[in-house]
């Protein structure tokens, strides 16, 4: 037989696998429903509440105040609507801002 021929041989066994793997697949879920189920009864239902209210995690609460911009985002929002940082089209040239903001620190130094 030529390689990587899949016969009526090889057929049969993928659908016998298959309807094993549903059938165990079928039978796991059922289960799981059923203790579940036994689980709810034993403890009046109290069970699943306590769970759910135990995973829950507190939540941050919001920032009253925005964090602090950087020295770049600052340059860049004082600066972005001059004339001199836009294209024709009006978008604002970045490569020619990231320039300016590098000479205005290297004269602090």
């Amino acid at each position: 037989m030529p390689r990587g021929y899949t016969g009526d041989w090889d057929r049969m066994n993928r659908r016998y696998y298959d309807e094993g793997y549903d059938d165990g697949y079928r039978d796991g879920y059922e289960y799981g429903k059923a203790e579940m189920k036994d689980k709810m009864m034993r403890s009046g239902g109290r069970e699943s509440m306590r769970r759910v209210r135990s995973r829950g995690k507190r939540r941050k609460p919001a920032r009253s105040k925005p964090r602090k911009l950087s020295k770049w985002q600052q340059f860049v929002k004082t600066n972005a609507k001059k004339k001199e940082f836009r294209f024709r089209n009006g978008k604002v040239n970045l490569k020619k801002l990231g320039v300016a903001y590098r000479k205005k620190q290297r004269g602090r130094k």
